[in-house]
């Protein structure tokens, strides 16, 4: 397995690219090494040739092939099919290891919209009918880690079994900026232009109270470090009465986009905790592992997966792999 790259190299970005490119299709574990491209626009493929002959040293020849109307070209190495085992381990579907700076993050998601998520658009005229879709149907885990670092972007996306969304104004802004591919960047910019059409007699939305300052808010009124009047004062930045946080604390009914970041939190949580006690304990659970290996198929028949799980437990066992119960989940040693 080749070296790893230190974290300051100039390929560090390249090597990113590369996996933000590939890694969804590739999924894990990468079972071959063709590591192929197609895309209806040619100048998607040809943004990926630098970094490919930054980590791989190879230049692929794109080609066009009329019987589907796609550009393409075919690459095999087994040096990347290294590198995706490298980085992308058992315990996590997205690099997070190379993912720790704000700069990473938004490199692997530029990288991923490239190849990756679709663009559509509901004729309404009174509210925001455009939508970010990316799809998640053979990997539900894969959805959540993604919802997770659009989470750390910045972004509240609405996060489904097998979707992941991005909706509101300000989100579909920082995606924008973000996005390297010419004709998505061309499609969101017409649309935030046109979204405040004053033909439309549509305006600018107002801010809305970020989902902290409403937690918070709630938190210190019902703990008594914060008066009724002080409370009103800081909803009146954001033009909403004091009644409004009266129905957030009684009522229940705390707004949409705060009962998604506390959502995106607890799944931020759960995925950071669970890489942190596997990297510790040197272990990985063995059902995430064996989930990585079962057709999406055969998920519906539990009594199928109950069967392949025993049966890929003996095997383990046979060949002398060790595995232990740790807070009655199952490990095993990597």
């Amino acid at each position: 397995m080749p070296a790893p790259l230190p974290l300051d190299s100039t390929d560090k970005k390249s090597l990113i690219s590369l996996l933000a490119f590939y890694s969804y299709r590739k999924g894990f574990p990468i079972q071959d090494n063709h590591f192929g491209a197609s895309c209806k626009e040619k100048e998607v493929l040809e943004k990926l040739i630098s970094p490919l002959e930054k980590i791989l040293s190879v230049t692929p020849a794109i080609f066009y092939s009329p019987k589907d109307n796609l550009w393409r070209f075919r690459i095999y190495s087994a040096n990347l099919q290294q590198l995706f085992g490298q980085y992308i381990s058992e315990e996590a579907n997205l690099p997070w290891k190379l993912l720790q700076a704000q700069e990473d993050k938004e490199t692997y998601f530029s990288w991923y919209f490239l190849r990756n998520g679709s663009i559509s658009a509901e004729h309404n005229q009174n509210k925001n009918g455009f939508r970010i879709s990316f799809c998640f149907r053979d990997n539900s885990a894969f959805g959540e880690e993604f919802a997770v670092l659009l989470f750390q972007l910045g972004m509240l996306p609405r996060c489904g079994k097998t979707k992941v969304d991005l909706h509101d104004i300000p989100d579909l802004r920082k995606t924008a900026k973000l996005c390297i591919d010419e004709t998505k960047q061309k499609i969101l910019g017409f649309y935030l232009d046109s979204y405040l059409d004053p033909h439309l007699n549509r305006r600018e939305e107002p801010e809305r109270v970020p989902p902290t300052v409403i937690l918070e808010l709630i938190a210190k009124l019902e703990n008594g470090t914060l008066t009724r009047q002080e409370g009103r004062e800081i909803l009146g930045q954001y033009h909403l009465p004091l009644t409004r946080l009266d129905q957030w604390r009684y009522m229940g009914t705390l707004p949409c986009h705060v009962q998604r970041y506390l959502r995106l939190k607890e799944l931020e949580t759960n995925l950071f905790a669970r890489i942190e006690e596997e990297n510790i304990l040197e272990f990985v659970e063995a059902e995430h592992f064996f989930n990585r290996f079962i057709p999406e198929r055969y998920f519906r028949d539990k009594m199928v997966v109950r069967g392949c799980y025993a049966q890929f437990l003996r095997i383990l066992k046979e060949n002398q792999v060790k595995i232990t119960e740790i807070k009655g989940k199952t490990y095993l040693a990597r």
